[in-house]
């Protein structure tokens, strides 16, 4: 019996920790990505290693800005990121900041005498997230947790990105944007049928919308560059595919976000759909690995074309777990103290 709680707490704790929000991530078909707002008992901590590559018409580190179709550019982004699950007035919140840096380069065509490669690398804007549950999951410890089943939760979500990252107007392509933006939005999930490992199955909304400040030293000019909200949603369709596996196949789209300079529209609003799918596996009890993949279906004077892959390793942990874990090693050491006593005896 014990061993059966113990097992059920980790694997509960690694479902609902190990798929930590990517705040920075580019809107493609993941966005944030799927399974992200599960829950966890308060305590709970995460440390997410990401790597990410896309190529297209936009950069992973701006992904709200396109460069239209006489642009090709690659970013690859390496982040480091911390989550930990607490209670805000009796609901299941989670928090988690993110560093995120990396290299960019970009080929551009018909636009002599500027460069036609360029690149560059460093640190990129670091982006924090605050969700706090609004219905269907109420803040819960490991024992509560464990008796709890996800049926439908809705969440109040703020993102944060800093402009703190490296920027230069003399500098063509940056890895810092030079501008604050704010992130709000709803996170939706909807649980289907029994929600035990192996049998899960969950559809996803997350819709949102983001605020920008303006950057006003746009290369080369100095100019001052301001852009509209930027309007989005994300939906994921997720299914256990075994216990410690599942699928999801992706959707995203985004809309508005047009820009001007000094104040003159530019004719840029986007309309952009992307697809992809994801796939998540279990590596131990303390340790998973999400591996996606999305694809820009837009008009690329339009939207986000190109195509996008990112992996990520979390490792989860509870202080209640790791109570629970020497509970159980100090019971088995002491059965097989008394175990030996008792050969002992015979012995004699």
């Amino acid at each position: 019996m014990h061993r059966r709680l113990l097992s059920g707490a980790i694997i509960g704790i690694l479902v609902a920790s190990a798929v930590v929000l990517f705040p920075a991530a580019p809107v493609w078909a993941q966005g944030d990505g799927p399974r992200t707002y599960h829950k966890g008992p308060a305590g709970t901590n995460a440390v997410t290693v990401w790597m990410l590559n896309m190529g297209g018409n936009t950069s992973a580190f701006n992904p709200n800005l396109i460069a239209g179709d006489q642009v090709s550019i690659d970013s690859t982004v390496y982040l480091l990121t911390y989550l930990r699950f607490f209670d805000v007035f009796g609901r299941t919140s989670q928090a988690m900041i993110t560093a995120p840096t990396g290299k960019i380069s970009a080929e551009i065509e018909g636009f002599n005498p500027l460069p036609l490669d360029i690149s560059s690398s460093g640190f990129a804007d670091p982006v924090a997230i605050w969700s706090v549950n609004m219905l269907g999951a109420p803040a819960m410890d490991l024992k509560q947790y464990m008796a709890w089943k996800q049926r439908t939760i809705l969440d109040l979500n703020l993102a944060v990105t800093f402009p703190l990252g490296d920027y230069d107007p003399d500098r063509a392509l940056n890895l810092g944007t030079n501008r604050w933006t704010v992130r709000l939005g709803t996170p939706f999930v909807q649980s289907f049928g029994d929600f035990t490992p192996g049998k899960r199955t969950t559809l996803e909304l997350f819709p949102s919308v983001s605020l920008f400040s303006d950057n006003d030293e746009r290369w080369p000019d100095g100019a001052t560059v301001s852009q509209d909200p930027l309007y989005r949603l994300e939906a994921h369709l997720t299914r256990d595919l075994a216990k410690g596996l599942w699928g999801s196949l992706d959707l995203a789209m985004q809309f508005a976000g047009r820009t001007a300079v000094d104040g003159v529209e530019s004719d840029d609003s986007q309309k952009s759909t992307s697809a992809g799918i994801t796939v998540g596996m279990a590596i131990s009890d303390e340790m998973s690995l999400q591996a996606s993949y999305g694809k820009g279906l837009s008009d690329p004077n339009e939207g986000i074309a190109g195509n996008m892959f990112r992996i990520k390793i979390v490792y989860a942990w509870n202080p209640a777990v790791e109570r629970l874990k020497k509970a159980q090693r100090d019971k088995l050491i002491g059965e097989y103290k008394e175990l030996q006593e008792m050969l002992d005896k015979i012995r004699r």
